[in-house]
C-alpha cells in the first residue's frame, strides 16, 4: 500500500508484507517507510521490526508492527472495490490480481513512551491484496 496524499503534506506511506521463499523455507518479510517532517522511519525485516497484528478482510486491511526501538506504526485501511489487472508469474502474465488506487490509509505512529508522534489519513492510496493472506495472517505475531 502506498499514499502521499495525506492533510500533513510531509507525510508519505509505502508499506509491503509478504510471504518471502527462503533457502528452503519462507518468512513473513516487512518493508515500510514513513517519511514525516524529513525524517524517514523504517520499519522492516532488516532494521528488526515485527509484525505485531496483521487482519485483512473483504473491507479491510489492519497492520500494527512495532520497531526495534519500542515505536509502533498502526495502518488502517479501506479496501474499495478496484481493477483486476495481470500479474506475473514466473515468464507469463496471466494471474488477476485486484488493485485500486482509492483506499484511505489511516496511520498512527507512536513513539516507544507512547507518545503520539503522528495521527494522519491518506487518500488516493494504492493498494493492492493478493496471494495467501490466510499463510501470512498466521505467520504474523
Amino acid at each position: 500500500m502506498h499514499s502521499n496524499h495525506f492533510a500533513d503534506p510531509s507525510v508519505s506511506l509505502m508499506a509491503s508484507v509478504a510471504i518471502i521463499p527462503w533457502l528452503r523455507g519462507s518468512f513473513q518479510g516487512l518493508l515500510i517507510g514513513l517519511k514525516h517532517q524529513g525524517r524517514l522511519y523504517r520499519f522492516a525485516s532488516y532494521t528488526g521490526a515485527k509484525v505485531r497484528d496483521l487482519g485483512i478482510d473483504d473491507e479491510h486491511v489492519r497492520l500494527i508492527v512495532r520497531g526495534r526501538d519500542g515505536s509502533e506504526l498502526e495502518i488502517r485501511a479501506n479496501r474499495p472495490g478496484g481493477a483486476f489487472l495481470h500479474a506475473p508469474i514466473r515468464t507469463e502474465m496471466h494471474k488477476r490480481v485486484e488493485e485500486t488506487l482509492e483506499a484511505q490509509l489511516q496511520i498512527t505512529l507512536r513513539a516507544a513512551s507512547g507518545e503520539v508522534l503522528l495521527d494522519d489519513l491518506g487518500t488516493c492510496g494504492g493498494l493492492e491484496v493478493h496471494g495467501d493472506t490466510s499463510r501470512l495472517i498466521h505467520m504474523s505475531g
